[in-house]
C-alpha cells in the first residue's frame, strides 16, 4: 500500500520578514540601502522557490503540497513587496523634506502658490500691503484689477557688497534710489493723496544667498485701487543675481 507523508511545512522567507521591517523602519534612513538589497534578494529567491513548488516531490500529494508552497511564496513577496514600497514612499518623504531643508538654508523658501517673496516677486505685482517686518515671509498677490492697495514699481540692485549691510543702510538706499523710479514709473493720475513710497528688501540669510534686489513699492494707507498704477512705458526690468 502506497504511504503519503505529510506535506513539508513552507516556511516565510526570511529576508522577506527583513525587507519588509526594514522599510517600515525607513524613517531612520539608514535602514532603507539595505531594505532594498534584501527585497530585491527575498523576491529572487521566493521566485526560486515558487519553480521548485511546480515540481513537487511524488510522495506528497500535489494539490497540498503545492497550496502550502503558494502559500509561503505568495506571503513572503507580498512582504517583500511592502517592505520595497515602503522604502520607495519614505524616500519620497526624505527627499520633499530634503528640498524643504535646503530651500529654507538657501534664504529663500519657495512660496507657495499666489504667493512671492523677496526672491520670487517682480515689478508690477500687485498685493495688500505687508507690515514690513524684517524678514517678511511672503506676500499674497493679487491680480490688479481686484482691491489691492500696494504694488510694486520697479527694482534695483543695492551697491553694497560683502555682508549684509543691514536694514538701516537698505532703507537709506531705497529711499535715493526709490523717489527717481517712482517718477519714471508710477501714474501719478492712478494714486490718491494718501499714496505713499515703501520697499521691500532682502534680509540677512537672503542677502548671503545672493538676493540682493531691492523692490520699491507704492501703498495706500486709506483707499484701495483696481488697476495698475504704473505708466504703460514703465520700466519692470529685474537685475540680475
Amino acid at each position: 500500500m502506497q504511504q503519503y507523508g505529510p506535506a513539508p511545512r513552507r516556511k516565510i522567507n526570511g529576508m522577506a520578514i527583513t525587507a519588509m521591517v526594514l522599510g517600515l523602519c525607513g524613517c531612520a534612513v539608514l535602514p532603507m540601502p539595505v531594505a532594498i538589497i534584501v527585497g530585491i534578494v527575498a523576491l529572487v529567491q521566493v521566485a526560486r522557490l515558487r519553480r521548485q513548488a511546480r515540481q513537487y516531490p511524488p510522495y506528497v500529494p500535489a494539490p497540498a503540497g503545492q497550496a502550502a508552497a503558494l502559500a509561503g511564496s505568495t506571503t513572503s513577496t507580498v512582504m517583500a513587496v511592502v517592505g520595497l514600497v515602503s522604502v520607495f514612499v519614505w524616500a519620497t518623504f526624505w527627499v520633499v523634506v530634503g528640498l524643504n531643508v535646503a530651500q529654507q538654508l538657501s534664504g529663500c523658501p519657495t512660496p507657495a502658490a499666489g504667493y512671492a517673496n523677496i526672491c520670487t516677486l517682480t515689478p508690477g505685482d500687485c498685493f495688500m500691503r505687508p507690515s514690513f517686518t524684517v524678514g517678511t515671509a511672503s506676500i499674497k498677490l493679487l491680480d490688479c484689477t481686484q482691491s489691492h492697495d500696494a504694488q510694486a514699481i520697479a527694482a534695483f540692485k543695492d551697491s553694497s557688497s560683502g555682508a549684509w549691510p543691514g536694514m538701516d543702510t537698505l532703507s537709506a538706499d531705497a529711499q535715493a534710489r526709490c523717489q527717481s523710479l517712482v517718477a519714471r514709473n508710477v501714474d501719478r493720475s492712478k494714486v490718491d493723496s494718501d499714496a505713499q513710497l515703501g520697499f521691500l528688501a532682502p534680509n540677512s540669510a537672503s542677502w548671503l544667498a545672493g538676493y540682493h534686489n531691492v523692490f520699491c513699492i507704492v501703498y495706500s494707507d486709506g483707499a484701495t485701487w483696481t488697476q495698475s498704477i504704473l505708466k504703460p512705458d514703465a520700466d519692470l526690468s529685474v537685475p540680475p543675481r
